[in-house]
């Protein structure tokens, strides 16, 4: 596997459930329209930056793989990308395709899964709702925890080792993107519930020098008049 210089971080476009106004979760729904034309735009983006691309991964979840493979085509000439479960979304359990309005009223939470442990005393009201559904039903959400775990252990055993030169493009979702970006800047765990990316946000990471990352947004997903998280 080639070594890498660059690591490009992508959010892929919003999918069919999410247009709909529903939790995705690890269902395997596909890119909206609008998600398919950001898949475009992110091309574009990672493309025209300067640092040669050696290699494109994703989750194995369509919206994430359809992405990459766009990206891929151009970038290395061929719709050539490795998948990578760890990547993947975050497990909502029981959450999964339900309507995001439905949260609060279930739970009195203002999103779910929102804390980043069991520990945290807003995941006994979430228990509790689950609960009061029918028993196959009730599938417990990874914790942003779980997730921050198995990005990490991705991270030290296959991407950590190949610091050297290139790019490396990563297409994932919200919660995998907020665990990497914490572990490549070196910020606290509990930072994960700040480090959002926005649908479509195409943000690159110079790692291979001393010191802290030189980061860079290369595209923003932000609408018109809205503030990009910052970096």
């Amino acid at each position: 596997m080639p070594a890498f210089e660059r690591l490009i971080l992508v959010r892929p476009g919003p999918c069919t459930s999410e247009a709909e106004g529903a939790l995705p979760g690890l269902l395997n729904t596909e890119l909206s329209v609008e998600g398919r034309a950001v898949a475009d735009d992110v091309r574009h983006a990672v493309v025209e930056q300067p640092v040669p691309v050696h290699e494109v991964l994703s989750s194995p979840l369509v919206r994430a793989a359809d992405t990459a493979r766009t990206i891929a085509r151009e970038a290395l000439g061929q719709p050539s990308v490795r998948m990578v479960w760890e990547l993947s979304d975050q497990n909502l359990g029981a959450w999964s395709g339900q309507p995001a309005t439905s949260v609060p009223s279930q739970t009195g939470l203002d999103e779910v899964p929102p804390q980043m442990s069991p520990h945290d005393p807003r995941w006994a009201a979430m228990r509790y709702a689950l609960q009061q559904r029918p028993y196959r039903q009730r599938a417990e959400p990874e914790s942003l925890r779980d997730v921050l775990t198995r990005v990490r252990g991705f991270w030290l055993h296959h991407l950590y080792p190949r610091l050297g030169a290139g790019a490396v493009v990563i297409v994932s979702h919200d919660a995998a993107l907020r665990a990497l970006r914490v572990i490549v800047e070196g910020l606290d765990d509990d930072r994960m519930l700040d480090e959002s990316l926005g649908h479509g946000d195409v943000v690159a990471y110079d790692v291979g020098g001393p010191g802290r990352p030189r980061i860079t947004r290369l595209r923003s997903g932000a609408p018109e008049g809205a503030s990009a998280p910052d970096l």
